[in-house]
């Protein structure tokens, strides 16, 4: 158990280096707000899937499963989330307001 614990960790840094290559390479700018949002998905991911094996591993087959079904369902909802807070170049998505009034 002890080495799947020891896969995930080096899996962390290497999406984390990746993550920061790409960055560095695209010019990318994040404000404090999406970084704190996409490391925290990214953790809450993987301990979704760290829960899962370890109760699994362990001969507790329910809890495997209510644990994927809570923690897998909130990981897929927030990843939407994190997802609007980001364009595709990286920016934070800004509301935008239709200031124009129609007259009659």
């Amino acid at each position: 158990m002890e080495f799947v614990w020891f896969l995930f960790g080096g899996l962390t840094v290497f999406v984390a280096m990746i993550a920061w290559q790409y960055k560095q390479s695209n010019d990318v700018e994040l404000t404090w707000f999406q970084w704190a949002a996409a490391i925290g998905w990214a953790l809450w991911a993987v301990m979704t899937v760290a829960f899962v094996i370890s109760a699994t591993a362990e001969g507790e087959p329910r809890a495997a499963g209510v644990g994927a079904l809570i923690f897998g369902g909130v990981a897929a909802l927030s990843f939407i989330g994190v997802r609007f807070l980001f364009k595709l170049d990286g920016s934070a998505v800004v509301a935008e307001t239709n200031t124009e009034s129609v007259s009659q």
